[in-house]
């Protein structure tokens, strides 16, 4: 297991073994919540990033099927300590953005001419039609977390639900410069960036994915 100590290397290593049995525990959870989703559940690759949770909210994923983690946030070791169904729903999450291909509609998106694609915008708009449509993550996920009805378009009228990604990307208001979120979106945002300096890059035998 490859884990990027980058964003904060003083974490020990008994420390990243108890996330892994953790993320372990997990993923039996999820199965259990999602037993239709067993495969891609398990097929996804756990790696621990410490710091992760400063960075992007403690959960992350990649197109390779990598399930990107703080190992210190999923063990309450932080500033929070969140109930295994929070967790779960968190983990899920993640395993949602693989199995709806988000990264891929991101690089296949089709924006107006002149529009450039967001990805901070994309990754809301993402975050929204999965949490807009689950009602197990609706129950559980945090309420930092993005859900249509929190999202408002450029008249101040509330999202629906059970909309795509890509509908909801075409109602988000372009979002101002300085990093803040379209939308009135709150927390930090979900990473499916593929960008991101702590992702590793395309598998190889050093990186399975």
């Amino acid at each position: 297991m490859q884990v990027m100590p980058n964003l904060k290397p003083s974490v020990d290593r008994a420390t990243i073994q108890k996330s892994l049995a953790r993320f372990a525990t997990i993923r039996v959870g999820a199965a259990r919540e999602y037993p239709m989703l067993g495969q891609v559940i398990y097929a996804m690759i756990p790696v621990p990033i410490p710091g992760l949770a400063q960075e992007c909210g403690g959960w992350a994923m990649d197109k390779n099927g990598r399930c990107y983690f703080d190992p210190e946030m999923i063990l309450g070791l932080g500033e929070t300590n969140w109930p295994i169904k929070t967790l779960i729903a968190d983990f899920l999450h993640e395993v949602w953005h693989w199995a709806r291909r988000h990264p891929e509609r991101f690089e296949n998106l089709v924006v107006s001419i002149g529009e450039e694609k967001n990805s901070v915008r994309w990754n809301i708009a993402a975050d929204a039609e999965i949490n807009g449509a689950d009602r197990f993550l609706r129950q559980h996920l945090q309420d930092f977390c993005v859900f249509p009805e929190k999202l408002k378009d450029e008249h101040g009228q509330e999202f629906p639900k059970n909309l795509i990604a890509e509908q909801y990307y075409k109602l988000l208001p372009p979002g101002k410069e300085g990093g803040d979120r379209p939308g009135g979106g709150e927390g930090p945002p979900r990473c499916i960036d593929e960008d991101a300096p702590w992702k590793l890059g395309p598998p190889s035998e050093e990186s399975e994915g």
